[in-house]
């Protein structure tokens, strides 16, 4: 303590240091996770579009080159999608990008395409692209598309096309569709749309496959129906299939279907809603013939007596069943121009099977015993191989042909003596490819008459089909083009095996974040966020806007003020390559107490009530008295007489304090008691109050003859006064109540007196505010720090000089941080005086008169003096207790003030708020005067 004498004024300083100390805050229950490490990134998609095939890996969208090479396009892509009329990314930031040209991105522009437009769409989870349309489905639950849009089949309410614009999908009210999940198309003219439970179709009804009977059959709508006889599809998996004009649905452990039924003898009935089926069907395929009459076709092209067989596979219960029209069947001359045989019954012709793929008028089975089987109606054979190399099946794929056009050959049937041309329109039949355990790669282009070839690629882990395409990766990570190599007029059993160059192929593996959340004493929400160890993350990031502002993360963030926040945290590496998103909505509802609360109120005569400050439910407000045990406030307290000690805290559940207060409070003051009269009277004549006019008794004696308080020696009073005299206002000896003890001397009236009054002291005291102990776990901006204090003054001088109480504080000025551009601490930053303010409420009197001293305001420190509390001439003689609260801002800016030579900071210039301790000098000053 400085004491500071001038003449006029004695100013009592007292020096703080005030510590704020911004470091990393220790947060406990984090959750551990496995290290990351670094992998093969998989090939993830093939799209052929426009006549060249793009790859997405390792999150990167290439080009393939007819030379091998791989072109970057474009990077931290989540999904790519795409068909021979339109390709589209999903990056993982919810952006939506599409290979176009002059804005195009629908269609078939001309020319070749490496460049990707971002399209006016965001927040986006998911994405579809069926022929030429696109479907975008938000984080929201809400679903929007664009493109070509047959017989109403965007669901935007009309049939017009979308070409470069995109549109909501609607509802029946022509509202917008919400809690959409997934989506399904069929062909280009039919849609489906699940929601969370329920299952919604629009477009062309052909063969009733809208599955609602308010749809014509054939008719269509552009608004979406619920396709009807479903169960309710909330928790469950859905899964749709297409054969032709019929859909089946897997809907968890049960199968529906609607469309054209193929379970009805003549195949020609229509099922307008869904039906449950008895059979648990698997995936449905089908394959089919067409008989057209030469003469007619070849004249003007009429197809009005063409003929079509159904034939159709399913994986039921890992069996492999087919029914429908038998595969020898299809050349019966006896079913022309008639309905050849049908059989709707299935029937089972191979067990144990875990996949199988539709290679045209056959079916290709792997059973689980990895063998590879053939199956034609009950034709059905073993697979081996040229030398029986077959055996041992990882996997089998297939892709479709690059010209997706119908064979024709003529054929000739007899039936007697009659002989008929036709035309058969033979589907086409589709290269199959087939990997090993042992990475080895065979293919066969057509059927059994065309024996397996070995593809020269080792070491394949997988496949991927796009489009006509198909791609093999190694356990290397490079990347081979083995499509197969079709030639119309001349079908081979050909096939690519060229090393594609160029690709990026060590993936780094970001973990998702995962969130902790704990809670202060306040109940702030404090977010802890574990990024996984992975060596190459570069940044840290977190976003409490749902991704609008991205801040670096390096300590736990704490959640202020009452808010509902979308928070978001996301790793980062080399490339701009990110994490998946952590996503949480955190709703912060904070106990907040009001500055300078809670209180005492000392309503007068012995009533005292507590102002809580709060209207918080999760608090309890406590009272005790004279420091008894600690009660439940609830209303007003009235105290008994005398001079009490009241205290009051408010408490979280936990029992952990938030604030508190004490007051000295005096109880009821009692009524005045008058002065009894004495007892003993004179028998003769009763004493009057007043001495008898002949002989006036005084309280105090007559100059003249002064008659003393208590009898002279001379002539001694008796204690009761006799009959001739009449009984002084003193009480008789009997029962004596000198108002001063006889025995103190000589009476007051025969001498001077005099006294002399000695000055006390002269103080001021600070309890409380301790930055020292203030840890701010994170530099989230604008954060407010709490401080509940006082300060007791005491003038017992006895001058009346009155005197002033005021606080001046300084910058608070950091130790050394560190400098990011040097790598060194050397850099000192600032933050203003004006951070801090103090909430000044009354004072309350803890001896001497009694009143109210305290500026009562809220005030804000700059360079100037603050005067607190104030007590004019003969006023604030006694001790006084002043209540503050200080209140801490915390910028998200703070000033340079020096940096290390060589350093791109510059003095005066602003940065982030950075972590580290800053201190502020506080001097209070108590002035003698006004």
């Amino acid at each position: 303590m400085n004491v500071v004498r001038t003449k006029r004024m004695r100013s009592l300083h007292v020096l703080m240091i005030a510590i704020l100390v911004i470091s990393l805050a220790f947060i406990p229950n984090q959750i551990e996770k496995a290290d990351a490490a670094t992998s093969i990134a998989p090939l993830q998609s093939v799209v052929t579009y426009n006549g060249a095939n793009y790859l997405l890996i390792n999150s990167k969208v290439y080009k393939m080159e007819t030379t091998g090479q791989a072109t970057l396009l474009l990077s931290d892509v989540d999904t790519f999608v795409g068909s021979d009329d339109a390709a589209v990314a999903l990056k993982k930031d919810g952006t939506v990008w599409a290979l176009a040209k002059d804005g195009q991105y629908v269609g078939k522009p001309t020319g070749a395409i490496s460049t990707f437009t971002q399209l006016a769409i965001s927040d986006v989870s998911n994405i579809w692209v069926n022929n030429m349309s696109v479907r975008y489905l938000k984080k929201d639950g809400t679903l929007f598309a664009s493109g070509f849009n047959t017989a109403g089949s965007l669901g935007v309410g009309n049939t017009n096309y979308w070409i470069g614009y995109i549109a909501p999908v609607i509802d029946a009210s022509y509202g917008q569709l919400q809690n959409v999940v997934d989506f399904f198309q069929l062909g280009t003219a039919i849609s489906y749309v699940r929601t969370k439970d329920k299952l919604y179709a629009y477009g062309d009804n052909v063969r009733g496959l809208l599955g609602n009977t308010s749809v014509a059959v054939n008719g269509n709508t552009v608004t979406p129906v619920q396709v009807l006889g479903l169960p309710d599809l909330t928790g469950k998996t859905v899964k749709l299939s297409y054969a032709s004009e019929t859909i089946v649905a897997q809907i968890g452990t049960e199968t529906y279907y609607w469309g054209r039924d193929p379970f009805s003898a003549s195949y020609a009935s229509n099922q307008t809603s869904a039906r449950k089926a008895t059979l648990a069907i698997g995936e449905l395929n089908s394959y089919s013939v067409s008989y057209i009459d030469p003469v007619k076709y070849a004249s003007n092209k009429d197809m009005s007596t063409a003929r079509e067989q159904f034939h159709f596979d399913s994986l039921m219960g890992g069996a492999l069943y087919n029914f429908g029209v038998t595969i020898a069947n299809f050349k019966d001359p006896v079913a022309l121009p008639g309905t050849s045989p049908y059989t709707a019954t299935p029937v089972s012709r191979l067990t144990n099977v875990v996949k199988y793929v539709p290679v045209g008028e056959y079916s290709i089975a792997l059973k689980t015993d990895k063998s590879l089987w053939y199956v034609r109606d009950a034709d059905v054979q073993k697979i081996n191989g040229p030398t029986g190399e077959i055996n041992n099946v990882k996997d089998i794929v297939t892709a479709p042909l690059q010209f997706q056009s119908k064979r024709f050959s003529q054929e000739v049937y007899s039936s007697g003596s009659t002989t008929s041309y036709v035309w058969r329109a033979l589907s086409y039949q589709l290269p199959m490819w087939i990997l090993k355990d042992n990475g080895d790669l065979w293919a066969n282009a057509f059927s059994m008459n065309s024996a397996e070839v070995k593809i020269p690629v080792t070491g394949v882990q997988s496949l991927v089909q796009g489009g006509y395409s198909m791609y093999a990766q190694t356990d290397s990570g490079d990347v081979y083009d083995v499509s197969y190599i079709y030639s119309y007029s001349n079908p081979t059993n050909n096939y690519k095996s060229v090393k594609i160059t160029g690709l990026d192929t060590v993936q780094v593996v970001l973990e998702t974040p995962i969130l902790t959340q704990t809670l202060d004493k306040f109940s702030n929400h404090i977010l802890s966020v574990d990024y996984g160890s992975s060596a190459d993350i570069a940044t840290k990031e977190y976003s409490v806007d749902g991704g609008t502002t991205w801040l670096a993360y390096t300590a736990p963030v704490k959640l202020t003020g009452k808010t509902t926040v979308s928070f978001k945290a996301r790793s980062g590496a080399a490339g701009g390559i990110y994490s998946a998103l952590l996503e949480s909505t955190i709703v912060n509802d904070p106990i907040i107490i009001a500055a300078g609360y809670p209180r005492i109120v000392d309503a007068g005569n012995g009533n005292v009530s507590i102002e809580s400050g709060t209207t918080h439910p999760d608090v309890k407000v406590e009272i005790r008295i004279d420091g008894g045990s600690w009660q439940t406030y609830t209303g007003p307290v009235l105290l008994p007489a005398g001079g009490h000690s009241v205290e009051t805290r408010v408490s979280n559940l936990s029992g952990d304090v938030l604030g508190s207060d004490s007051k000295s409070v005096n109880g009821p003051t009692p009524a005045p008691t008058a002065t009894p009269i004495p007892t003993v009277a004179p028998t003769a004549t009763p004493a009057p109050t007043v001495a008898p006019t002949a002989t006036p008794v005084p309280t105090v004696a007559p100059t003249a003859t002064p008659v003393p308080t208590v009898a002279p020696t001379a002539t001694p009073v008796p204690t009761v006064a006799p009959t001739a005299t009449p009984v002084p206002t003193v009480a008789p000896t009997a029962t004596p109540q000198p108002t001063i003890d006889p025995g103190w001397g000589s009476p007051i009236g025969s001498e001077d007196i005099s006294f002399t009054v000695l000055g006390g002291g002269f103080s001021s005291q600070f309890n409380g505010l301790m930055l020292d102990t203030v840890t701010i776990g994170t530099t989230n901006q604008y954060q407010v720090l709490n401080s509940v204090t006082n300060s007791v003054i005491e003038d017992s001088r006895g001058t009346g000089a009155g005197w002033n109480y005021s606080l001046k504080i300084t910058d608070f000025v950091s130790d050394p941080v560190i400098d990011n551009s040097l790598g060194t601490s050397s850099l000192i930053v600032k933050m203003p005086s004006t951070v801090l303010s103090v909430d000044v409420t009354d004072t309350t009197t803890l001896a001497g008169q009694n009143m109210k001293l305290g500026l009562n305001g809220t005030y804000v420190f700059n360079a100037e003096p603050v005067v607190l509390a104030k007590a004019e001439a003969f006023q604030g003689m006694g001790q006084y207790q002043l209540p503050m609260s200080y209140m801490l801002r915390v910028p998200d800016k703070v000033e340079i003030v020096s940096a290390g030579s060589g350093s791109t900071y510059q003095a005066g210039a602003k940065t982030g708020l950075r972590v580290g301790t800053y201190r502020s000098q506080f001097t209070f000053t108590l002035a003698s005067g006004i």
